[in-house]
């Protein structure tokens, strides 16, 4: 179907225009961790404010002015790299250690006529890595990343959904009254969600309305659906006083893509795959 042009004014665009906000929502990419938390904590519960706050920040996108609100923006706002087959392995991990969690292979060195041949995920370089990894006895304080970006308990999906939007990351802490960590949500929580969604007699994929769930219900839910994840631990966390060998024999048999690190519980750092790959590459 023929896109919309988007509005070059400052405006949401169509798909977000089901109505006027109930009140106006601040420009989050601009926001630090603190102010954008305290933002979350006090926007109205409504799911119209709520579902337009997750959209109003996606506008706010450099690549928005130029793009409709489509597939290929949303591809745009995560640019995927290729690579042809000769490129050193180097090159290839040093693109998975600056944040991309997948780059692409192609099946000629001859750029007008290649095609996509096979992919590399940050997941497979960390299973390549993971003997070496295991050795290593640097503390984790020397690896972990600060600050952590944190959602509590009663916050509403879509406020955390919104934050791993605008803040361009793929996981949040998620504390309870005491700020301990009692849960992890990444995107793999939205994929599940939206791949989880009931056919309709069109076979559409009809998702669930999760505006009114809280983070810690929703978590529950979509995880219950996958027989796999039950009996999984709901959070993986370490000390800064561990290695990077601990972290990464974590990682390798939970199978999460990063590790709270936390004193009495409460997160005061994350180690990812791309933490790791920074340090080596």
């Amino acid at each position: 179907p023929k896109e919309e042009e988007v509005p070059k004014k400052e405006s949401l665009p169509p798909m977000a225009e089901e109505k006027e906000l109930d009140e106006p929502v601040a420009d989050m990419s601009t926001l630090t961790v603190n102010e954008e938390a305290a933002l979350a904590s006090t926007r109205p519960r409504t799911p119209t404010s709520r579902k337009n706050a997750v959209l109003e920040g996606i506008t706010k996108h450099p690549f928005m002015a130029e793009n409709t609100a489509s597939l290929r923006y949303l591809a745009k706002m995560r640019p995927f790299k290729c690579f042809p087959p000769d490129t050193p392995l180097f090159a290839v991990a040093e693109a998975l250690s600056q944040g991309s969690h997948i780059v692409g292979i192609t099946g000629s060195s001859n750029p007008e006529t290649a095609g996509l041949s096979m992919v590399v995920s940050q997941k497979q370089l960390f299973q390549a890595l993971a003997s070496f990894l295991k050795t290593v006895e640097l503390p984790a304080a020397d690896f972990m990343c600060t600050p952590v970006l944190t959602v509590t308990c009663q916050s509403f999906v879509l406020d955390a959904f919104g934050i791993i939007a605008n803040k361009g990351i793929s996981g949040l802490a998620v504390v309870d009254e005491d700020g301990k960590v009692v849960h992890n949500t990444s995107s793999q929580d939205i994929k599940m969600w939206v791949g989880g969604g009931e056919e309709t007699a069109e076979g559409k994929k009809h998702l669930e309305d999760v505006s009114a769930l809280e983070i810690e219900d929703f978590l529950v839910k979509v995880r219950a659906s996958r027989p796999a994840l039950k009996d999984r631990h709901p959070v993986c966390s370490a000390h800064k006083e561990d290695s990077v060998g601990h972290v990464a024999s974590m990682l390798e048999k939970t199978g999460y893509h990063h590790v709270w690190i936390v004193e009495d519980r409460v997160p005061i750092g994350v180690i990812s795959f791309t933490d790791l790959f920074k340090k080596i590459f």
